[in-house]
């Protein structure tokens, strides 16, 4: 039973979830060298996955994946300069993954979109709000993200409740994904620590990770079609 299991996933999709499983379990502890060798290793397993399955191989998503790792090694830390520059590689991320949405998106609906972005926006603000003095000059950055992740959000919602499709509540699931995990992140490292949350962020982060690696190979699939 368990080989058929097996069978079914890409060897590096398995090393992918036993990645994640794994740093779910070092960001308990204090071996920060060992977390960033693995926090490395999870996105490249996911490009090495992507670019074995793509049909298109879209060099913009490989790049995301490149700031999204950036931003992963950067955050481990919390001086203030480690978390500016992070967020600054998250914001590009960010724009390359909404550029990405916006070319596979027929047709963009702005009142959805607008409304959808502001069901994002306001928990993220008030956690932005609620304890701005510790961002310092992090501040601009960590606003510009919530900005991202909301507009991201309402395309997201746009396009599920235009279009409702397995590809489209792929996107929305990750998109809230990332959004919850942006609130995680804020807590964690403005707020207040709560070692479990490190775990739960990881297993967030992942989630979110490899559910818009589906969404894109689903897109890939259709647009082929």
């Amino acid at each position: 039973m368990l080989k058929i299991m097996l069978a079914k996933y890409n060897p590096y999709e398995l090393a992918f979830f036993a990645n994640g499983i794994l740093l779910a379990i070092l960001v308990l502890f204090d071996y920060f060298i060992v977390e960033y060798f693995f926090k490395i290793l999870s996105l490249l397993f996911l490009g090495i996955l992507y670019n074995f399955n793509s049909s298109i191989k879209n060099k913009w998503y490989f790049w995301a994946l490149f700031f999204a790792t950036i931003s992963n090694i950067l955050f481990v830390s919390n001086e203030l300069v480690s978390l500016t520059i992070g967020m600054i590689a998250y914001l590009l991320y960010r724009f390359l993954i909404i550029r990405i949405v916006i070319n596979a998106t027929q047709k963009i609906y702005l009142v959805a979109v607008s409304l959808g972005g502001i069901l994002f926006l306001t928990p993220l603000s008030y956690f932005i709000l609620l304890n701005h003095d510790s961002f310092e000059y992090s501040l601009l950055p960590a606003i510009l993200n919530i900005v991202m992740i909301s507009i991201l959000g309402g395309l997201s919602v746009s396009n599920y409740f235009m279009e409702a499709s397995i590809k489209n509540t792929l996107l929305l699931i990750s998109t809230t994904l990332f959004a919850f995990l942006a609130v995680i992140f804020l807590i964690q490292k403005y707020y207040l620590f709560i070692p479990v949350l490190e775990s739960i962020r990881v297993i967030v982060l992942m989630g979110a990770h490899y559910i818009f690696y589906r969404y894109m190979l689903l897109t890939e699939k259709l647009n082929d079609n």
